[in-house]
Formats: C-alpha cells, sequence, structure tokens
C-alpha cells in the first residue's frame, strides 16, 4: 500500500476496526505510508503492517488500541537518513526490525520489548523511557541522536553510534560492546565506567573519559575525533594510550602523568589540569594550548607538522624543543604569553 492510513478521531464508542478473528486469521498490510490512531474508543485489532517504504513513515499513535497482530520494520532499500518514526509515544505492540531503522524521535516506547535484527537499527535521542529493552541481535545497531544531555541505556550493545551534534551520552555502567563504536557528532563520556570494544572504533567527535577507569580496552582511532581526560585525580599514564588525533586534558585539580613518549597527530590542548611528562618525549603534529600546567621534566617536545602555533592563557616552559621542516614552515608563538625553553631549542630543515 503505497499511502497513508488513517482511525481518526471519529469513530462511534466501541468502534472496532477488526481484520481478523485471531492471530493465525490476522490481515497483513505492506504499508509504504504513515499511520495515524487517534481515538480513544477504538480498537484496531489482529492487523498486520508491515513498514516498507523507502523515505519515512511516521506512526502517530495517540489513542485507541493495535490489538494482536505484529509491527514489523522491512525496509531493506532505505533511503539514507529516513526511518520509520514515532509520531506520539506508543505502548500497544512491540515492533520487529529486520531491516531498516525504527526512531523513537523523543517519543516513548512502553510496550512488551522490540527486536532489532542483524543489519537493522534502533535510534533513539536518548532521554526517551524504553519500558522493555530491546533484543539485540548479533549486527544489529543502537544509535543516539539527541543534542542535550542523556545517560547512555544499559543495554547488550553489538554496534553503538552517536550522532548527535552538541549531545552528551555518559555511561550509567560498565559496558562492553561487542561489535564496533562510531561517534560522528556529540561527546560520548564513560564518565568513570569501565568499556570494551571488541571491534572497531570509529571517532570524528569527543570521546571523554576520566582516566583511572579499571578496564579501557579500545583499539583506538589515531586519524580523526578527539580524546578528553577530565578526571580530577592523579593518575600515571594515559588511559586510551599514547597515540591520539586531537587530545584534551580538561580537569581541574587533575594530574596525567606519562609513562611513555606521547604521540598526537593533531592538536594538544591542556585546559586545566596538569600534563607532567615524567622526562618522556612528546611529538606532536598540530597546535600546542595551554591553559593549565605543563611540567616538563627535562624532555623534548618535537613539532613535525606544519604551520603550526604555540597558544593557550597559561606561561609555557619547555626543556628541549625541536622543530625540523623539509621545506618553508611557520610556527607562530602567542605574543601574550611567554613560552621559555630551558635547554635546546632547535629549529631548521
Amino acid at each position: 500500500m503505497q499511502g497513508d492510513i488513517n482511525f481518526p478521531s471519529t469513530a462511534a464508542t466501541g468502534q472496532i476496526y477488526s481484520f481478523g478473528s485471531t492471530a493465525g486469521s490476522a490481515f497483513s498490510i505492506n504499508l509504504a505510508g504513515d499511520i495515524t490512531l487517534s481515538d480513544s474508543n477504538l480498537t484496531a485489532s489482529y492487523l498486520n503492517i508491515t513498514f516498507d517504504g523507502t523515505g519515512n513513515q511516521i506512526i502517530t499513535h495517540s489513542a485507541g488500541t493495535i490489538s494482536g497482530g505484529t509491527l514489523t520494520v522491512n525496509r531493506p532499500s532505505e533511503t539514507a537518513g529516513t526511518a520509520v518514526k514515532l509520531g506520539a509515544n506508543f505502548s500497544s505492540r512491540p515492533f520487529t526490525v529486520t531491516a531498516g531503522t525504527l526512531s523513537l524521535e523523543g517519543y516513548n516506547l512502553t510496550s512488551a520489548a522490540s527486536s532489532v535484527a542483524s543489519g537493522a537499527t534502533f535510534q533513539l535521542q536518548g532521554g526517551e523511557t524504553v519500558t522493555n529493552a530491546p533484543t539485540l541481535s548479533s549486527g544489529s545497531t543502537v544509535k543516539y541522536n539527541g543534542t542535550s544531555t542523556y545517560t547512555v541505556k544499559d543495554w547488550g550493545y553489538h554496534h553503538l553510534a552517536f550522532d548527535g551534534s552538541g549531545g552528551v551520552f555518559t555511561l550509567g555502567a560498565a559496558e562492553s560492546i561487542a561489535g564496533n563504536l562510531t561517534l560522528t557528532n556529540g561527546t560520548f563520556d564513560i564518565s568513570g565506567f569501565n568499556l570494551t570494544v571488541t571491534g572497531t572504533f570509529s571517532n570524528a567527535a569527543t570521546l571523554r573519559l576520566q582516566g583511572g577507569e579499571t578496564t579501557f580496552s579500545v583499539t583506538m582511532d589515531t586519524d580523526s575525533g578527539t580524546v578528553e581526560y577530565d578526571g580530577t585525580s592523579s593518575y600515571t599514564g594515559l588511559k586510551a594510550g599514547n597515540t591520539y588525533y586531537n587530545l584534551t586534558l580538561n580537569g581541574s585539580g587533575g594530574t596525567w602523568t606519562q609513562n611513555a613518549t606521547l604521540d598526537v597527530n593533531g592538536a594538544l590542548t591542556i585546559t586545566a589540569g596538569t600534563l607532567a611528562s615524567s622526562a618522556n618525549a612528546i611529538t606532536l603534529a598540530g597546535n600546542w594550548s595551554n591553559s593549565g600546567t605543563f611540567t616538563h621534566g627535562n624532555n623534548t617536545v618535537t613539532l613535525d607538522g606544519t604551520s603550526q602555533a604555540i597558544t593557550g592563557s597559561a606561561n609555557t616552559t619547555f626543556y628541549n624543543l625541536t622543530k625540523t621542516v623539509s621545506s618553508a614552515d611557520t610556527l607562530t608563538f602567542n605574543n601574550a604569553r611567554t613560552a621559555t625553553i630551558a635547554n635546546n631549542a632547535i629549529f631548521g630543515c
């Protein structure tokens, strides 16, 4: 069916739209459009609906009951960025998502547990009430796309994705992700909880951790994205390893002491807290920004990028500072702050 189904708010009291007498004789519809159920006097019984469109499909269930039958999302040719979307809170029936995306759109899902097959996606902003956690098959994806602050639901994820511009998604419990972790927009904050990712970690946004987590088992993405430490204690070594794209330290009172050479392929930013080298070298391809404290520990900082800058609101003392280039390049210092080189400065080709 290419159009919409509308059970209007004009039904008589007790009106029943009966499509079959038992589950075995239920009437089945393949629907490419929307469905609206908006009268509290109305019951649609024994109706199997398969949502199989390629664009957005809206389910508006503001009143009435869908009793019996099944609700299936099966959209193998779904247009990217579209979904079957709730248009109101939904409680009548669980969904079976076999292909494509079911998106809660900020509305509550208080039915029995839905199921999500391999290759299918269950999407939510993050603040919705989901009374029963969905059954997530191996190969399924849960995607959070809200733009506010949320606690990540403690489900058994396979693939987990975050794509909410400005959103902050915070763990409330330790998580073990059997598949991939993908950060496209927003901040994923593990907030001191343990995190294990068995598959691939792709970071185009921000991963935030404190630094004292007991278990952090993730193969890092060092080609993009930011890792931010916001702990307020003292930590030896960096929990996510010693190679990053962008690295930010932003924990007031926190101290992160290196126990190996640090390699940053993007920018190194000390917003708050202390980075102590403990004589371990730092290699940096992007800008250095220090608004906290850097303790050089007689180490060497090597700048190996192009058009780099040393900035920030705090003065910085380096021990050895090296920048060697293969062609003419520029290193810019902040003229409002003092950069001191306590030992050797090597600039050249």
